[in-house]
């Protein structure tokens, strides 16, 4: 399993949870993910700032099923990485927040890829503008 910390690719990565599914889109590719169950707490745990030592200890304390964390966390975050939704960060202090898992079988985290869009999320100009200018009004310098 990799190890030490990783965060949100951001802003190449913006990513939203509504009603415990995690939708995530990578502004410079155009492909859009989701995750649900495991998967979105995993996210969280990440956008959080926690280790994967730390997350791995929270699945494994939330486990009934007698799989490893480690066995599903590994890849996962690999994938991830992959994927360039996240990246590798200096360790710091402790985790900033305690996981709170479920107790229950582990569900194994499965990203969902989605790139039917991919050639509208490039082409829209609203993720191309900052400090709130720009599309739909024009920038002052344009």
């Amino acid at each position: 399993m990799q190890r030490g910390r990783f965060r949100v690719n951001s802003p190449t990565v913006v990513s939203e949870t509504v009603d415990g599914e995690v939708v995530m889109i990578h502004l410079d590719t155009g492909n859009y993910y989701s995750l649900r169950s495991t998967g979105a707490v995993i996210w969280d745990a990440i956008e959080r700032g926690c280790s994967l030592d730390a997350i791995a200890a929270a699945l494994d304390a939330s486990r009934r099923n007698g799989s490893a964390a480690g066995a599903v966390l590994g890849p996962f975050v690999a994938e991830l990485a992959q994927e360039q939704l996240i990246v590798p960060c200096p360790a710091d202090a402790g985790d900033p927040v305690p996981i709170d898992l479920p107790t229950g079988d582990l569900e194994p985290p499965v990203l969902e890829k989605y790139t039917d869009m991919q050639h509208l999320i490039l082409l829209d100009p609203v993720h191309e503008v900052d400090d709130g200018e720009g599309w739909p009004r024009p920038r002052n310098d344009a």
